[in-house]
């Protein structure tokens, strides 16, 4: 559960823009979850030094509301970017980004009206710009010296060089953080820490174990080897290749995890299916869509020792004749 509220503090006496906050609290029991949501109903968010005319927190029910949060993909992208610019206050780091920016006639303080040669020219940039992205993703990344979190397994390291703003030892490295940010809406240091039982890991990937694209009209199979490692719990979920949403795919969920007690093999390892019909006597399945491409991720909640020493590793999903 990440619920999320937007605050304002104060520095220096000036208020800084809206903040976009999220976290999560685990719980035991999928069908209890009083104890973390009354947790976070306890988060107080106020302008700092404001405290006694602190607004009461709202925390609207989410669950089961549709909810469009994807970005516009056309001349709406940089209206967007607009208001955004007009709404934010002036960090000298951003001049540079703004110069650019004011060049298109997007400036604060002044309404961006685009003439309809620069309108047709914004809105296929936006979309080119968006397929560029993609194919960062699904080709560029992984072939970048480490971008591959393992060289036999087909899985991608989204923080190459485990550094969570994306910085090498001498320069940005700007793929990375595109095909990130494509997929990804935030990014914590937690995120790419190396801690035993601390944080979280994400392998994930668009590849099944020939090298191929996962497609939603085929069918695969994930095979985890025992002792899974996750002090606090694991996860796998499907995404919808293009827009990074999780896959609609007619379940109540786009995910498996370890709450929800998946059947295990004898031998204590897990087999998860993917696919658009469940194969007969699988239990662990998730639904996917033909016609729609999709990728994975194993999320590792609390991750182990043998995550580090690569003593385990998930195998790749493999194609199902």
């Amino acid at each position: 559960m990440s619920p999320c509220a937007t605050s304002a503090s104060r520095l220096g006496g000036r208020s800084t823009a809206p903040l976009f906050l999220f976290w999560r609290a685990f719980f035991q029991d999928p069908a209890d979850l009083s104890a973390p949501v009354a947790a976070m109903e306890q988060t107080r968010v106020y302008p700092l030094g404001d405290e006694a005319n602190a607004k009461p927190m709202v925390f609207p029910e989410g669950s089961g509301v549709p909810a469009d949060l994807l970005f516009p993909r056309d001349i709406g992208y940089f209206e967007m970017l607009a208001r955004f610019i007009d709404h934010e206050y002036v960090d000298p780091a951003d001049m540079d980004m703004r110069g650019m920016l004011a060049t298109l006639g997007i400036v604060k303080g002044q309404h961006f009206e685009p003439d309809d040669r620069m309108r047709t020219i914004l809105d296929r940039a936006a979309l080119t710009a968006f397929k560029m992205s993609k194919a960062m993703v699904s080709h560029g990344t992984r072939e970048l010296p480490g971008g591959l979190l393992w060289e036999d397994r087909q899985y991608i390291n989204a923080f190459m060089g485990g550094d969570p703003f994306f910085l090498a030892d001498s320069y940005m490295n700007l793929d990375n953080r595109v095909a990130f940010f494509t997929d990804a809406y935030s990014v914590s240091p937690a995120m790419a820490m190396n801690f035993v039982g601390m944080g979280a890991k994400y392998p994930f990937t668009l590849r099944d174990a020939d090298g191929d694209l996962l497609s939603g009209g085929s069918s695969y199979k994930l095979h985890l080897p025992p002792g899974i490692p996750a002090k606090l719990f694991w996860s796998v979920t499907v995404y919808d290749a293009e827009h990074a949403s999780g896959l609609d795919n007619g379940q109540p969920l786009p995910s498996l995890n370890s709450m929800d007690r998946p059947q295990p093999n004898a031998d204590g390892t897990v087999d998860i299916y993917f696919g658009p019909e469940q194969p007969e006597g699988a239990g662990n399945w998730l639904a996917t869509v033909p016609g729609r491409g999709f990728f994975t991720i194993l999320r590792l909640y609390g991750p182990d020792q043998p995550y580090f020493d690569e003593t385990w590793k998930p195998d790749d999903l493999k194609k199902l004749s």
